[in-house]
């Protein structure tokens, strides 16, 4: 991965008294719209719903699978059936309640997983067994969930080895099927280490209390209670953390020399962090501008000098080269900045005799606009005209639905997992998170091989191939 964050704090959580409240700032965050597993996309959304809700499974650091309300799990030779253990001693905690959590909890989840529209539902659609005639209306039973006493079986239309870290992802958290009729954002049936106390709208907080009943360790230092407070702006953040309002927050490294001068303070402990996700300019495909222009396409990547980009991250951030990030791939081909080139592809293309301007959506934050900045003055500088808009509310909406030229985005995967980095350019996913709508039959196909075939030598061969192959189709510009 790539663009880096700097972590801020007085005391690190496991260093709080149990009786402090611990309060974190996110910045960049304007609203929540949910906090239910299946709804919440967003940064700040998953990291609540990761508090309130379990899953079966965990990826561990270096991507080990480890076991979560699952206790084991098996499968079938070729891949196509999936059997988990559910432990016995977890439970669901409200503010009032605490119900034990069962085999026919879990598929109750994973079943309202796939029958609400949402990107848990393109996620399992394609593998479970009569999901699609499920959410058709054409049948009133999933075939391919099953219970039986403690476990849930799943049964899926082809072979898919990497199905415990696509359930590791936090829009498969398990709810309490006793939650059917009520409303999860406003009282959280979950499983996990801490449950919704409050959530306070109008002054962007959210509140979640100790689940002293929790199945797992938690260390008898952490926090009774955690308040996430979430901030339009950093500016905002950054003052209420020196005023001692906040114990920990965040900040992309493009912002360092702006504060690091007012965070030079006692007590003040400083991290640095690489996340997994990379920036890039996503082109629409579909019905864009530039959808019938791949000289351009081709003109605007060879335009980037990734260099001047990382000098906004003060070392916090590497340059990404193709769908697969160096830590993931380390044969990634470096793509190469060549503004000579560049400019004899939009010759060729005609843009200089009948030249239009080029709209780039801007994701509404400071980081961004840096970045956006920068290279609005390369592509110029290759003879384009370039109009950026920054600051949309709307700007995933307007994404989403395909009302685009390009858009300078960034793409995250929720648990690190390779396959998970190819999602964007897959049919099966448009419109999210394919939001280029980007169609090649051929990796699909590889990417169906790679996803049925146990060998890991023989899966690195087909990656090869998948990268490639997007790398020449440029759907989007990879950045850092």
């Amino acid at each position: 991965m790539v663009a880096g964050t700097i972590i801020f704090f007085r005391n690190k959580p496991t260093e709080t008294p149990k009786t402090e409240v611990f309060k974190v700032g996110i910045a960049g965050v304007t609203e929540i719209a949910s906090i239910d597993p299946i709804k919440a996309t967003t940064g700040l959304g998953i990291m609540i719903v990761e508090h309130l809700y379990d899953r079966l499974v965990i990826l561990g650091e270096d991507g080990e699978i480890l076991p979560m309300l699952a206790e084991k799990w098996e499968h079938n030779s070729d891949f196509t059936e999936w059997k988990f253990w559910i432990r016995k001693n977890a439970s669901f905690n409200s503010n009032s309640k605490k119900m034990p959590l069962t085999s026919q909890d879990v598929a109750y989840s994973l079943e309202r997983a796939i029958k609400t529209p949402s990107i848990a539902q393109s996620l399992m659609v394609p593998l479970i067994v009569g999901a699609q005639e499920f959410i058709e209306g054409k049948s009133t039973n999933l075939k391919g969930i099953k219970v039986e006493g403690e476990t849930v079986i799943l049964s899926l239309k082809q072979p898919f080895v990497f199905l415990p870290e696509r359930l590791a992802t936090s829009f498969f958290g398990i709810i309490s099927k006793e939650a059917a009729n009520v409303n999860i954002d406003t009282l959280s049936f979950g499983s996990g280490p801490y449950i919704l106390s409050k959530w306070n709208k109008g002054e962007r907080k959210i509140e979640l209390i100790k689940n002293n009943d929790y199945w797992g360790h938690m260390s008898k230092s952490s926090p009774e209670k955690i308040i996430f407070h979430w901030y339009p702006n950093e500016g905002l953040m950054i003052e209420d953390f020196l005023a001692k309002k906040l114990d920990w927050i965040e900040l992309p490294t493009t912002l360092l020399t702006s504060f690091e001068g007012k965070l030079k303070e006692n007590n003040i402990i400083r991290e640095e962090h690489f996340g997994l996700w990379y920036r890039l300019v996503a082109f629409n495909l579909e019905g864009g501008e530039l959808k019938d222009k791949p000289d351009i396409r081709k003109a605007m990547q060879l335009s980037v000098d990734k260099n001047e980009l990382l000098k906004l991250y003060f070392g916090g951030a590497l340059p990404v080269n193709g769908p697969l990030p160096k830590f993931v791939d380390k044969e990634a081909v470096e793509t190469k900045h060549n503004l000579e080139q560049a400019k004899i592809l939009i010759d060729k293309s005609g843009y200089l005799q009948s030249p239009f301007e080029i709209e780039i959506l801007v994701e509404p934050s400071e980081d961004a606009n840096q970045v956006a900045e920068v290279l609005k003055k390369q592509w110029e500088e290759a003879g384009l005209r370039i109009k950026l808009k920054k600051g949309l509310a709307n700007f995933f909406e307007l994404v989403y639905k395909g009302e685009f030229d390009a858009a300078l985005a960034y793409y995250g995967v929720l648990a690190n997992s390779v396959e998970e980095f190819y999602w964007p350019f897959i049919s099966n996913y448009i419109p999210a998170p394919n939001a280029m709508r980007y169609k090649n039959i051929e990796v699909d196909d590889l990417y169906n091989s790679f996803i049925a075939e146990p060998s890991k030598e023989k899966r690195d061969k087909t990656k090869k191939q998948i990268s490639q192959k997007i790398l020449n189709d440029n759907p989007v510009i990879f950045l850092i």
